[in-house]
């Protein structure tokens, strides 16, 4: 099968949206992050993600750090990299808040928004680290197992090695056997997991296994 690399462009934000979305979802028994944050109609949380993916300041969802791959023209899988010290954890809650703020949301519905992650990020904390880390990975389920993801994540590695990032990471939910084997492949080794019960019974799986590779 062909496939092209490219990297994203605004207007891909769309299918990016998509994207996040489907990768928070990962093998969750409950439903995701965004799902919880953004409660409502699909394509409400597809409408506010497309926004976020283009907004300032340039958080971790933002265009510019996702590479896509195509198919007879049309995109099929997407990832995102990017270093934590240059995409902080203050610029995803400003590009956020931006977002929900210029689509009416009140004071109190901020607080909650930014409470919703609270749990999350206790498995998946946001860093301020020197590393490259994969995030966001998504493919069309008609195209999994076909290698597009590993060729798209061999890309993505390469743009991390032109950084000058010495180390990579990448994160799964524990359980995901297929996500394990992929990053295996690629090389990463895990180096650590964290657990937390609060985790376990808002999303139906104990917590994240985070691995690392050197570049």
């Amino acid at each position: 099968m062909e496939i092209s690399i490219r990297d994203a462009t605004a207007d891909d934000a769309d299918f990016l949206a998509w994207a996040i979305l489907t990768a928070a979802e990962g093998h969750l028994n409950k439903p995701s992050v965004w799902v919880r944050v953004f409660s409502g109609e699909e394509q409400e949380r597809i409408n506010l993600l497309a926004k976020l993916i283009v907004a300032e300041p340039r958080c971790i969802a933002h265009y510019e750090g996702f590479v896509i791959a195509e198919h007879k023209g049309l995109p099929i899988a997407a990832a995102c990299g990017y270093i934590p010290a240059e995409r902080t954890p203050e610029d995803f809650t400003s590009a956020l808040l931006t977002v929900v703020e210029e689509a009416g949301w009140n004071h109190q519905q901020q607080v909650d928004l930014l409470a919703g992650f609270g749990v999350f990020s206790r498995c998946l904390p946001m860093g301020y680290e020197q590393e490259w880390v994969l995030e966001y990975i998504a493919t069309k389920p008609e195209f999994r197992g076909s290698g597009v993801t590993r060729e798209l994540l061999n890309d993505l590695l390469e743009c991390g090695r032109e950084a000058g990032v010495s180390k990579a990471r990448v994160a799964y939910f524990i359980g995901n056997e297929a996500a394990k084997k992929s990053y295996r492949k690629l090389g990463f080794n895990e180096v650590h997991e964290i657990v937390d019960s609060e985790f376990e019974a808002q999303y139906g799986v104990p917590g994240v296994v985070h691995m690392s590779l050197d570049l």
